[in-house]
């Protein structure tokens, strides 16, 4: 899977690099072949929060559909967790989908041979 970063407001360290690609990298059995993904990370400060806060948006985007997912938290470790677990799911419910749509398909096609083939 092809990752782009986006930085906004903050330095990459090789530390944050390393953690953003093993967990975005680890979609990459759910969403196959010809999928990117676009990470942006943003230290954001002001309204009614005090301190850093860190933002984390991702999306995935394979041949056929686009998932994506924002957080804001304390941490950016935090931040990107979330976002990669929201982007799974999504990822995941959409594999599950679209395999039970082939068993049904191929489910409905042996019964109308076995009607052939009966008679």
């Amino acid at each position: 899977m092809n990752i782009h970063y986006k930085w906004t407001k903050c330095e990459p360290t090789p530390e944050i690099v390393a953690q953003a690609q093993k967990q975005v990298g680890g979609l990459a059995r759910f969403a196959g072949e010809g999928a990117r993904a676009e990470l942006e990370l943003e230290q954001a400060v002001g309204g009614k929060h005090k301190g850093d806060i860190w933002r984390a948006e991702l999306s995935v985007i394979t041949p056929t559909n686009r998932f994506r997912a924002e957080s804001t938290k304390a941490k950016l470790a935090h931040a990107l967790t979330t976002v990669t677990r929201d982007v799974s799911d999504q990822l995941r419910r959409e594999k599950r989908k679209d395999s039970q749509m082939f068993r049904k398909g191929g489910a409905s096609i042996k019964n109308f041979l076995r009607g052939f083939s009966s008679k």
